[in-house]
């Protein structure tokens, strides 16, 4: 029940697919780049390098925090289910299945999210202070992947989607338990915020 819950909001709410005079929207070109295909705890995975610098452009790591984060990755995984959607390239819908490994890979059992990883290995930054286990922004970035991709892999792989709807449902369950002042509200610089976001603070988009 839950899970076709989940699915039926995601449907109502997802983003429309389309194409714009015939032509694709968004140029991939550069987050293709970015994008790195890896074997971590012998699962096929996807890393999105945090930077890459002129004048070659090779990539860069983000210095004591890693080379690799869920806040990208999962953007990455919903930006390849979008384009997906649009093109209906198949490489797109396995670089979106990499990306979202990535995010499960990080997911811990409470359903909370690591962000950070050190290496190609997989070695997960666990005490860095953009990376500690928590449902803060990167954690809320790992679950908007997973819904999305919830809402995708259910026409393509019911079987994957059942493995992502788990996931997601760990950490809305995770959230459900901790927001325990919902309605209140707290001053951001001078400007009313919710007081009961995850984490403490709103994540810029």
């Amino acid at each position: 029940m839950l899970r076709a819950l989940l699915i039926l909001l995601l449907l109502v709410f997802g983003l429309p697919t389309g194409k714009v005079r015939g032509e694709e929207i968004v140029n991939l070109d550069h987050l293709r780049f970015l994008t790195e295909r890896v074997s971590i705890t012998d699962q096929e995975m996807a890393l999105v390098h945090i930077y890459s610098e002129h004048p070659d452009y090779q990539w860069v790591d983000a210095a004591g925090e890693g080379l690799s984060a869920v806040d990208d990755v999962a953007r990455a995984a919903v930006i390849y289910l979008w384009q997906y959607e649009r093109s209906g390239d198949p490489e797109l819908l396995e670089l979106a299945r990499a990306c979202l490994n990535f995010v499960l890979y990080m997911q811990a059992p409470d359903g909370e999210f690591y962000n950070f990883v050190t290496d190609r290995a997989g070695t997960i930054n666990r005490f860095g202070g953009t990376s500690y286990k928590s449902l803060g922004w990167w954690a809320m970035r790992g679950l908007w992947a997973l819904g999305e991709g919830v809402r995708v892999f259910t026409i393509s792989d019911p079987d994957y989607a059942e493995t992502l709807a788990a996931a997601y449902l760990r950490t809305e369950a995770a959230l459900a338990a901790t927001v325990t002042n919902y309605g209140q509200m707290r001053e951001v610089h001078g400007f009313q915020v919710p007081a009961w976001i995850p984490g403490g603070e709103p994540a810029v988009a």
